[in-house]
């Protein structure tokens, strides 16, 4: 199974599956996520005394298809929801 196959296995089963069938692809209409990270460069810099601090290695996240880290920095933008198993 290639890797492409791996991950539209995923998606069927965890997203079509709980009636989400328009979310996690980059496709015009659809609701997807997108983060841009450097995995040998993201570290977490959390910390018990100051648990919001942001990781280091992550430039670029999209939420519902708008920035919300630019840069390293979070813009403030809340564009996502939580969804709930009904």
């Amino acid at each position: 199974m290639g890797a492409a196959d791996y991950w539209d296995a995923l998606r069927r089963i965890y997203l079509d599956d709980e009636g989400l069938a328009d979310r996690g692809l980059l496709w015009a209409g659809m609701w997807a996520d997108v983060v841009v990270f450097y995995p040998a460069a993201v570290r977490n810099n959390a910390t018990f005394a100051e648990p919001r601090r942001h990781p280091d290695g992550i430039p670029y996240v999209l939420v519902n298809g708008k920035v919300a880290v630019d840069g390293g920095k979070h813009t403030g933008l809340l564009n996502g929801r939580v969804l709930r198993r009904t």
